[in-house]
This record gives C-alpha cells, sequence and structure tokens, in this order.
C-alpha cells in the first residue's frame, strides 16, 4: 500500500494505464500508429475509418482517438449500447464537451472511458449515470472542479486526473471500490480532503509532494496508507517520543514512590518505543507486501468483483420475484440495492456462505428476458441496418445528382463553344466571300479593259494592213501572213495574261 510520488520513475502506473488503450491500439490502421512527413492528416477520413472498424469488428472497443473532433459525433453512445461496446477512447482531440454524442444514459454497459488530452473544463453531471464505469481517465485536460454525481460511480477502481486545474478533489467520498488515484500535476490542489479517508479500497496514490500542504511531507512519505490514516483520525504513523503525562501525575501522587513511577516510566517509554519500532517494521512488512502482490491481488479482486457482481445481479432479480415490498418506489429499491453492495463487499468473512445461498436459490437467468433482449437488439439491429441502407441510398443519389449536373454543365459549355466556333467560322466565310467578289470584279474589269485594248489594236492593224495593201500589191500574200502571226501572237499572249493574271488571284485567294 504505496503512495508514489509523480517522476520520471513512475513506471508502474503508467504500465497500468497504459494497458487501457491496448485493444483500441490494435485495431488501428497500422499507417496510424507510424510518423508520417505530411503535414495534412484527412482526419475525416480516419473518423469514418475507425467508425466502421468499430461497427464490424466484434472487439468490445470503440476508438475515436487522434480524429481532431470538436464535438463528440452524433450516435457514438447509442452505438456503444447497439454493439455493447466496453471501452470507448475519446483520447487526443479537441472535446470540450459530451453533448454532441446522445444521452450518458446509453454508455450503461461502459467499463473504460479514456478523455484523456482534450480541452475540458468541467464534466456533465449526468456521468454519475455510468454505473458499470471502473476506469476514468482524465489526464490533460483543463478541468477545474469535479461533479458532485463523481462518487456515484461505485464500481470505479481507477481515477486519472493528472495534469489539470483541479483546486480541491471533496467530491471523491464514499467510493467503496476505488483503488488507484492519480492526482499529480495540479497545481492549485494544495490539501486532500478529509472524505478521501472514506474511500476503504484505495491503495494507491499519485501526487506531488512539492505542492501538497496537508498532509504533512512526512506523512507522504509513509504512503498511503499513512495519508489515508491521518485524514481518518489525524492521526501520524512515524516515530515520536512517547507521553510523560504519566510521569508527572505520579510525581505528584507521594515523594515515597518517586523512584518506583520513574523506573515505571522508564520502562513504559521503552516498551512504548519497541512497539513504534515494531509498528514500522510491520508497516514497512506490509508495504513490501502490497507492492509485491499488488497485481496478483488487482487481477484476484477484479474477478472476486466480477462474480460478486453477477451474483448480486440474480439475487436481486430474485427478490424481485419473491418480496411484494420491494417493488414500492424507484428510490427504495436503489437505497436497499446500495445497501446490499456495501454489505457484500464489506462482509467478506461470509461471502462463500452467501455465494451458495446464491447458486441454491438461482441458477440461471430467466430465458423470457433473454428472449426479450434479444429480440430487442435483433430490432436495433435491422433498424440500423435500414438507416444505413437509407444513408447509403441518399449518398449514391447525391453522387448522381452531382455527376449529372456536372455533366449538364460540360454539355453547355460545349453548345456555347460550338455556337461561337460556328459564328467566328461564318464570319470569316463572310469576309472570305466578299474578299472573292471583289477579286472576281477587279478580274472581270481588268479582262474587259484588255479585250477592249486588243480590240483596238486588231482595228489599227487592220487599218495599217490594209494602207500596207493599197500601198503595195507585190508585199500583199507577206503582210497578210504577218498579220496572221501577229494576231495568233496577240491571241497567245493575251489567253497567256489572263492565265497568269487567274493563277496569281487563285494564290492571294489561298495565302489570306
Amino acid at each position: 500500500m504505496g503512495c508514489r510520488i509523480s517522476s520520471s520513475n513512475n513506471e508502474n502506473f503508467a504500465s497500468s494505464t497504459n494497458k487501457i488503450d491496448l485493444n483500441a491500439a490494435d485495431e488501428m490502421d497500422p499507417t496510424d500508429q507510424q510518423p508520417t512527413l505530411q503535414t495534412s492528416v484527412d482526419y475525416k477520413a480516419r473518423l469514418e475509418r475507425k467508425q466502421c472498424l468499430a461497427k464490424e469488428t466484434p472487439e468490445p472497443v470503440y476508438d475515436l482517438a487522434e480524429c481532431n473532433l470538436k464535438d463528440v459525433p452524433p450516435g457514438v453512445f447509442i452505438m456503444c449500447k447497439v454493439l455493447r461496446k466496453e471501452l470507448l477512447s475519446l483520447a487526443n482531440n479537441r472535446l470540450t464537451s459530451l453533448t454532441g454524442g446522445g444521452a450518458l444514459a446509453d454508455l450503461q454497459l461502459l467499463v473504460t472511458l479514456n478523455l484523456t488530452s482534450n480541452r475540458f473544463r468541467k464534466l456533465p453531471e449526468e456521468i454519475g449515470t455510468l454505473q458499470n464505469l471502473r476506469e476514468l481517465l482524465l489526464a490533460n485536460n483543463n478541468l477545474e472542479r469535479l461533479p458532485v454525481q463523481i462518487n456515484r460511480l461505485q464500481k470505479l477502481q481507477l481515477l486519472d486526473l493528472s495534469s489539470n486545474n483541479l483546486t480541491t478533489i471533496d467530491q471523491l467520498s464514499f467510493m467503496a471500490n476505488l483503488r488507484i488515484l492519480n492526482v499529480c500535476g495540479n497545481p492549485r490542489l494544495t490539501k486532500l480532503p478529509n472524505q478521501l479517508a472514506t474511500c476503504d479500497n484505495l491503495v494507491d496514490l499519485v501526487l506531488d509532494p512539492n505542492t501538497i500542504v496537508e498532509p504533512p511531507p512526512e506523512v507522504i512519505e509513509a504512503g498511503t496508507y499513512a495519508i489515508v490514516k491521518y485524514l481518518s483520525t489525524g492521526e501520524l504513523l512515524i516515530g515520536r517520543p512517547p507521553p510523560q503525562d504519566q510521569h508527572d501525575s505520579r510525581a505528584k501522587t507521594s515523594t515515597i514512590n518517586f523512584i518506583n513511577s520513574e523506573r515505571d516510566d522508564q520502562r513504559a517509554a521503552e516498551l512504548a518505543r519497541e512497539k513504534h519500532q515494531k509498528e514500522k517494521q510491520l508497516l514497512a512488512q506490509e508495504r513490501l507486501a502490497y507492492e509485491k502482490d499488488y497485481l496478483a491481488e488487482s487481477k484476484l479482486h477484479e474477478q472476486h468483483q466480477r462474480k460478486k457482481q453477477q451474483l448480486l445481479e440474480q439475487l436481486l432479480h430474485q427478490q424481485n420475484h419473491e418480496s411484494v415490498g420491494f417493488t414500492r418506489l424507484q428510490e427504495e429499491k436503489q437505497s436497499e440495492r446500495q445497501r446490499l453492495i456495501n454489505d457484500i463487499l464489506k462482509d467478506e468473512l461470509h461471502s462463500s456462505q452467501l455465494v451458495d445461498n446464491l447458486l441454491s436459490l438461482k441458477n440461471g437467468p430467466d430465458p423470457t428476458f433473454l428472449e426479450r433482449e434479444r429480440q430487442d437488439q435483433q430490432h436495433l439491429l435491422e433498424q440500423l441496418r435500414v438507416q444505413q441502407n437509407d444513408l447509403r441510398k441518399q449518398e449514391i443519389l447525391t453522387a448522381m445528382t452531382d455527376l449529372l449536373e456536372n455533366e449538364i454543365n460540360v454539355i453547355q459549355n460545349f453548345h456555347n463553344q460550338r455556337d461561337q466556333s460556328s459564328r467566328t467560322i461564318l464570319e470569316q466565310e463572310y469576309e472570305t466571300n466578299n474578299l472573292l467578289n471583289n477579286v472576281f470584279l477587279n478580274y472581270d474589269r481588268n479582262r474587259q479593259e484588255i479585250i477592249d485594248q486588243v480590240n483596238c489594236d486588231e482595228d489599227i492593224q487592220k487599218s495599217a494592213v490594209a494602207a500596207l495593201i493599197a500601198r503595195n500589191d507585190s508585199r500583199t500574200w507577206g503582210l497578210v501572213e504577218q498579220v496572221r502571226i501577229v494576231e495568233s501572237q496577240l491571241a497567245a499572249l493575251t489567253t497567256y495574261e489572263i492565265d497568269r493574271k487567274k493563277i496569281n488571284q487563285d494564290d492571294q485567294i489561298v495565302r489570306r
């Protein structure tokens, strides 16, 4: 039964708390456990992957750690109830409340709740409804106070409140199963309340001795047992000189018996010293025994508590059928149940006889209740499947709608581009036609001018030939021949000139 001081050597507590997330870490994607050089992480894809993994695997773990969450995703608590999850991990996020996940009453089956490394300033009052919770991890937050209903967590065994802003832990009282409490890293917490002594099974208390003023440092060094003893009775379980009241009282009786009384006082002082030495040795031996048997005792105690809880539920079920007065009010039922739990936990001497009586009274659970629970579970699973199918259909319809909109936009853009291209081509054709018309007009005009010039030259030549014939009849035949040659050559030149101009005009049209 030791009190550990917060330091880098605190490996036992770290190993015990780290066991909580081993199952969740096994279920995580290996890529999430390896370091990455990417500057941005797709937290949405990671969240979807972890939710699908929690739904598909039979492990009782619902892991949503390291998803950069500001609020708990809707429906997480009801999914934990439907899938019968026992561990919910929301560590390493940016949560400030638990309102988004649903009703905390749906987490009745939860055994471990991990809220480490978030931004909580306070916890909801409904946290006391988690009756089966055994491990609550709240390290590395901004908690300033604890809810009053936290002491209703009667099955809680591990509570980690390290690295917060707590000023008091008065709310931790009458928690019969609390075994490990970590309050280190709270610089404003300077005093341990006396209510902590009501936690009967507290065996491991982790704190900072530099910040705790009350109890005194010598009590803290003595261990958890000494701290609880000091908080309950104010007694210091450390070496101290025996009182001298007996010596003073006997000295006043008579001077005759002074020597004898002094010897008796010395003998009593020696006996007291021996007694204190024996107490120190016993405390040291007890501390060593607790440290050696801590792991085995914790496992055995957990199994024992589970058996007790099962037997207790059977006893309550049997009493609900046999007792008429037990069905009066819900508050009386809860008080009776709490009383029975405390009696069973404290009366370990009669536990074997009580187990035999319970086994003789009830051999197994009610088949009708199991059948009803199975039907309810099947109904919830069917509703979940229908809801998932509806969500998938809705996602498919949304994707198809987006695809159709994209196709319509592409077609519209194609039509616009085609119309623009058509208008451009028509404009170019119109300009080309105008150019061709101008070319043909110029061509006709030039051709007509050449023809007129040729006709004029021909008339001139004919008149010249006639004159020559008139002057010289002897050279008539030669001139006629020359005229024919000239006419043929002029006709050839005219044809050649026309073809050349046509070819030049065609080349100009092609170049444009």
